[in-house]
């Protein structure tokens, strides 16, 4: 007689000879635990998270990729499906880059060093509601509640999720302005932006800018605070195309990240509604 699943487990990774290695291990894991086991490489896991497929939790196997891929994918998944218990392996053990993974939202962080029966065992525990992170880390990071005022190098992590203690050498590594899940630290809006929006108009108020219905919908998802690739799954675009939305609404609304355009969307709205263009030129 089977026994029904209790919970349902993605293993996601680019890699399907890793993927098949790591799914052969982690099988009497899921058996004993009562967990259905769902190999995936991402763009599948994309999918089925888009379609809102039962997932329980999130096992993201990046092996030694780029920082910059490793947390676009990280916060991809997480913004899928929050309620997830995300758990990352990865052979990359260096507490900046485990603190990183923690802001982008992973409960758990797995070196491949690790025994296999702690891992086996911590793995268990994130499924049931823990998190588990390399003392290292812990460590490094104060237990996340050093005083000490956080400094980073390029990109800085929003208020609300920042995590202190690490020193100058150990940051995080700096992520791109567009697609990562952190802004490039500069002035709200610039000077020539606001001297157009000052000489805009002979009252001088700046009028709300016209979107095409596909910008409008782009500029919806990134006031939610959506990265190019989920913003793409919801609209059916390519991520590239998203970019090119992007990079236009930013023009339109005189700003040069994606915090300014929702600061910038926002005080357009107060001041009157955005007018949306019922063709889309593109």
């Amino acid at each position: 007689m089977s026994v029904p699943f209790r919970k349902t487990v993605f293993l996601v990774d680019a890699m399907a000879f890793r993927r098949a290695r790591a799914e052969s291990f982690l099988s009497p894991w899921a058996r004993n635990e009562s967990v259905e086991l769902i190999s995936l490489d991402p763009d599948e896991a994309h999918t089925k998270l888009v379609e809102r497929a039962v997932c329980d939790m999130l096992i993201y196997s990046v092996g030694a990729p780029s920082a910059h891929e490793v947390f676009t994918e990280i916060q991809v998944l997480h913004t899928l499906r929050r309620e997830a218990a995300l758990a990352i392996v990865s052979d990359d053990e260096h507490p900046a880059t485990v603190l990183a993974a923690i802001r982008c939202g992973a409960r758990g962080y797995f070196s491949n060093s690790m025994a296999p029966e702690l891992a086996l065992h911590a793995l268990s525990f994130v499924l049931h509601g823990g998190t588990y992170f390399p003392p290292a880390a812990i460590l490094a990071g104060h237990t996340f509640s050093a005083p000490a005022r956080v400094e980073y190098k390029q990109a800085d992590v929003p208020q609300e999720q920042a995590l202190p203690g690490l020193e100058q050498q150990a940051q995080a590594p700096p992520l791109g302005p567009e697609d990562g899940p952190y802004d490039q630290q500069v002035p709200l809006f610039d000077d020539n932006a606001l001297g157009a929006q000052r000489h805009n108009g002979s009252n001088g108020a700046r009028h709300a800018p016209e979107f095409t219905e596909r910008q409008h919908a782009v500029l919806a998802c990134l006031r939610q605070g959506d990265p190019n690739k989920v913003i793409g799954r919801k609209l059916g675009m390519t991520e590239t195309t998203v970019k090119v939305h992007v990079r236009e609404i930013m023009r339109k609304l005189g700003v040069s990240n994606r915090t300014q355009v929702a600061i910038a969307a926002a005080r357009v709205s107060a001041s009157g509604a955005i007018e949306v263009i019922s063709a889309d030129s593109t």
